[in-house]
């Protein structure tokens, strides 16, 4: 993530140089209104989001071959990721900036439940010791306090949502709007995986196998097994006396509920 490096490079040394100007406050970011991103708030989160992707995804490995490496249409696993936060991020600016205008305040039980959360932490990985946490926290850009801010301004979206859509909201959503919405765009789709490029790599007891960054290891099929069609999950079998009976007393419980 060579440009991402680069990127908070230029963020610290910005940090930096406040510093010495004798000024405390952190770079912004990103800003909106009154609303303002810090320099240490999106390293927080791109530091939050690449860790989430990691995890999620087996197949991500936290190098620099697979950060240049082209997932689609030209854009890189790096460009990706970069996009995904800075495309969150604005949408918890935004956010940000209308809980503001709007007036609204953070309820006391959503700040009594974050600093829950911070005082957990803090004995997870701190051993109860702000400090320790701090230490921890150090690597993302942020302290406990900071963090604290920041699940805060997170706190803002859903409470902001809740405004305008939820019940009195002035967009209020009725049941006749999600009704509506549910039939015109639910739709049920079955997907067929169906690999003929490479297979998981497994011991001699079948557990699968891992390089040194955690991804499983794979290798590619061979001819023979490219060719080799699919087992069905279900073998097709004809079905016995007692399936039609079942089949039979199904449908007359699915007619019997429906009248």
């Amino acid at each position: 993530m060579k440009t991402l490096i680069k990127a908070l490079a230029l963020i610290l040394a910005a940090a930096m140089l406040s510093a010495l100007g004798g000024c405390t406050k952190a770079p912004i970011a990103l800003s909106y209104g009154e609303s303002v991103i810090t320099a240490n708030m999106y390293r927080y989160w791109l530091s939050s989001y690449k860790g989430t992707f990691l995890y999620t995804y087996t197949d991500m490995t936290d190098t620099d071959a697979f950060w240049d490496s082209v997932l689609f249409e030209n854009t890189t696993a790096e460009d990706y990721l970069n996009g995904a936060v800075l495309e969150n991020v604005k949408r918890t600016l935004v956010c940000m900036e209308l809980f503001r205008t709007y007036g609204l305040t953070m309820p006391k039980n959503t700040v009594a439940d974050i600093d829950t959360y911070i005082a957990d932490l803090t004995e997870a990985y701190g051993e109860g010791n702000k400090q320790k946490l701090n230490q921890t926290l150090a690597q993302y850009g942020v302290n406990a306090d900071m963090l604290r801010e920041i699940y805060i301004e997170q706190a803002k979206a859903s409470l902001v949502y809740k405004y305008l859509y939820g019940k009195g909201g002035p967009n209020a959503l009725t049941e006749a709007d999600l009704d509506a919405y549910y039939r015109e765009n639910y739709v049920r789709v079955r997907h067929i995986y169906v690999n003929d490029t490479y297979k998981y790599v497994t011991d001699a007891d079948g557990f699968y196998q891992y390089d040194t960054n955690g991804a499983l290891l794979t290798r590619d099929l061979t001819a023979a097994e490219r060719q080799k069609k699919p087992k069905r999950s279900h073998p097709s079998r004809t079905p016995s006396p007692k399936d039609r009976t079942s089949k039979r007393c199904t449908r007359r419980i699915r007619r019997i509920s429906t009248t």
